[in-house]
């Protein structure tokens, strides 16, 4: 696939996504990748990565299971936020959550441990 490029010349484009989940087993899709493509991209992913999909569910938690990380690599996804509503859902998933993104290259900041994690930020490279 070609690379997008950016409507003005000499112009790095960032891309903010909002509210990513990916529940028990449902597969995102794309349909616009060229919105992506060639684009530094940040998104909030709205709630925690966990396999205990199905007790989830039942107790109305929002989460992401294991392929959002395929979605945000897929995407071109450098770093999400933390920092929402739902990242006290799933609790235990939280260290989980940290290791799978950063054994995928995704950076992440907004929420932590301790204040100090909580307030680690982040810069995103745009190569």
């Amino acid at each position: 696939m070609k690379q997008a490029k950016s409507n003005i010349a000499g112009v790095n484009v960032m891309v903010y996504l909002g509210d990513i989940a990916v529940p028990g087993v449902i597969k995102p899709k794309v349909d616009r990748m060229d919105l992506f493509y060639g684009k530094t991209v940040v998104a909030n992913l709205e709630g925690l990565i966990t396999f205990r999909y199905e007790d989830l569910i039942k107790e109305n938690k929002l989460f992401s299971n294991d392929l959002v990380i395929d979605f945000l690599k897929y995407i071109c996804v450098k770093a999400v936020t933390l920092a929402n509503n739902h990242v006290t859902d799933v609790p235990e998933a939280f260290d989980r959550t940290k290791e799978i993104l950063d054994a995928n290259g995704i950076q992440y900041c907004g929420a932590g441990l301790t204040i100090e994690e909580a307030q680690k930020s982040v810069i995103v490279d745009d190569k």
